[in-house]
């Protein structure tokens, strides 16, 4: 090879590695979805919940979104333990997690409410779920029926009769 054909290879190597080593940080999610048995022992508290609503915000270096949810019943932890709203990380390199609105959940979360994709959270119709739905048989008829009073609360405000 000619030195100056050399010199050119080498300069654009140079500059590619320059490039490269002064790029920002760079994060990857890299973690294996516990499974629901799994989810149960790593996560503090495990529960059921219908998303309402869900609102991004936080810096350039870290976004996340926070979950607006009604709680329908509780696996793990207390009732009164459960945050007012859960958090999630908005980049899927930070391994967040994308929530539909209105849909429903199993939760696996910290103490504080914050889930990430590699947690077991998943739809409540999730087929990996079928076992824990016996045991949230009650939690679930109770919803329906705050929902159904909710329901005829809101006829009777408007004027209509059952």
């Amino acid at each position: 090879m000619r030195p100056s054909v050399q010199f050119a290879a080498n300069r654009n190597l140079f500059f590619l590695v320059a490039l490269c080593s002064a790029a920002s940080h760079v994060d990857a999610c890299t973690c294996r979805k516990d499974t629901p048995k799994e989810g149960l022992v790593n996560a503090d508290l495990v529960f059921m919940a219908e998303v309402h609503g869900a609102n991004v915000f936080g810096s350039p270096d870290k976004i996340l979104t926070s979950v607006d949810f009604e709680l329908i019943s509780v696996k793990k932890g207390e009732r009164t333990t459960i945050p007012k709203r859960l958090m999630t990380s908005n980049w899927s390199g930070h391994c967040g997690m994308k929530v539909s609105v209105p849909e429903r959940y199993w939760f696996f979360t910290d103490k504080d409410g914050y889930f990430d994709g590699c947690t077991a959270t998943a739809p409540i119709l999730d087929e990996r779920f079928l076992t824990m739905w016996k045991d949230t048989k009650r939690g679930l008829i109770e919803w329906f029926r705050r929902q159904a009073a909710e329901m005829r609360r809101e006829d009777e405000l408007k004027g209509h009769s059952p």
